[in-house]
């Protein structure tokens, strides 16, 4: 090695940058080595970026999950953030074989039909028209006031053991009327609030009372949105004079019965029972004795009521918990005299089986409406 040299390695540090950002460094044998400082500041702002890019995917997808899994205001029902599955069985309301003219079953939680045959279909409802005298009853009467058996009250058809000038508290005339289907009966609650419109009441008008409170009956149906849905008298009983004692569709019962249980449950209170007695305020005793012969038959019954003429027909509805407290409207219209209740036996059944099988899982969550037959 010249002079020269030996001087330069001498005289240079053993670390040097120069003008053109390259680094110099001296090994302890004396050699040289060469490296770039802006190809290291490169790198080094390269593994910046790529920390910072991963560190906020992971802060973004764990925001996601956070909001999405229970944080997140979601707008409707979401049934489980699982994928639906489809049962591997048949949805056993395609299948339930019935006698009636027109069903629905209607689910009070969601308010979704699950099942519906004809069920828009107006017919004839007969005793089922109780139900509104009932509603109306504890809406526009006082269910604890003394109600007066009238002698033209009783002049309906069919002898329910109701005895003239008996009187009657009001809570307990409408749950013997919905127990029995008394036609008397209704048209006594029909006499007493009909004649409410702020004086005492008169009976000497007791006509007019019954058609006011017809007027009522129909006017309640209409903010109810029972669009379908006529009545002509409190009692549903047909007559050549006036035809119908009233009509409506199945959706339309149904929808009623989901109304007064969730307004007015005391309409139903003792329609779950087989029999019961009734002391009127007189001092009478009234055994009563379900006009739903299978009432019992149904675990969880919640309410009923049966209806019958020979121009309607046999129809039954129903409210009954399918368990957890979930309570299903069960309603069929134009079946027989005994077919309604094996109608109704039997759509029951094939909801509990379709809500058990996973059916009713998969449909809320928004696969299929309702089964129509």
């Amino acid at each position: 090695m010249s002079d020269a040299e030996n001087t330069q390695h001498e005289t240079m540090p053993r670390e040097t940058v120069l003008e053109d950002h390259t680094l110099v460094l001296q090994s302890r044998s004396g050699e040289v080595m060469v490296d770039s400082v802006l190809d290291s500041t490169q790198e080094q702002t390269r593994a910046f970026a790529a920390a910072v890019i991963i560190t906020g995917a992971v802060l973004v997808a764990s925001t996601v999950s956070w909001f999405s899994a229970e944080h997140l205001p979601l707008a409707g029902p979401v049934t489980d953030l699982r994928t639906v599955v489809t049962p591997n069985t048949e949805n056993p309301l395609l299948s339930v074989d019935i006698e009636a003219r027109a069903a629905v079953v209607y689910d009070v939680r969601t308010g979704k039909v699950l099942y519906a045959r004809n069920e828009a279909e107006v017919r004839p409802l007969a005793s089922l028209t109780k139900m509104m005298t009932g509603l109306l009853a504890y809406e526009e009467g006082n269910p604890d006031a003394d109600v007066t058996i009238s002698p033209s009250a009783i002049q309906a058809e069919g002898d329910s053991g109701l005895l003239a000038q008996e009187t009657w508290r009001l809570s307990d005339l409408v749950s013997f009327l919905m127990m029995t289907s008394s036609n008397d009966g209704a048209n006594a609650v029909a006499m007493a609030v009909g004649s409410v419109d702020g004086t005492t009441a008169n009976t000497s008008a007791e006509y007019a009372h019954v058609d006011k409170f017809v007027e009522r009956m129909n006017r309640r149906a209409s903010t109810l949105g029972l669009m379908n849905t006529t009545y002509r008298n409190p009692s549903g009983l047909d007559s050549e004079q006036y035809g119908y004692g009233g009509t409506g569709t199945a959706e339309d019962v149904a929808r009623l019965v989901a109304h007064v249980w969730n307004e007015q449950p005391e309409v139903f209170r003792d329609t779950a029972y087989y029999s019961r007695s009734f002391e009127s305020t007189t001092g009478f005793i009234h055994e009563a004795v379900n006009t739903n012969e299978y009432v019992l038959d149904r675990p969880g019954m919640l309410g009923s009521k049966t209806g019958y003429t020979d121009e309607a027909g046999g129809n039954l509805a129903i409210i009954y918990d399918a368990g957890m407290d979930h309570p299903i409207v069960v309603v069929v219209l134009g079946s027989s005299v005994d077919g309604r209740f094996t109608d109704v036996s039997a759509l029951a059944d094939a909801t509990n089986t379709y809500i058990s099988s996973g059916w009713y899982e998969h449909d809320m969550a928004g696969t299929t409406p309702f089964v129509q037959s």
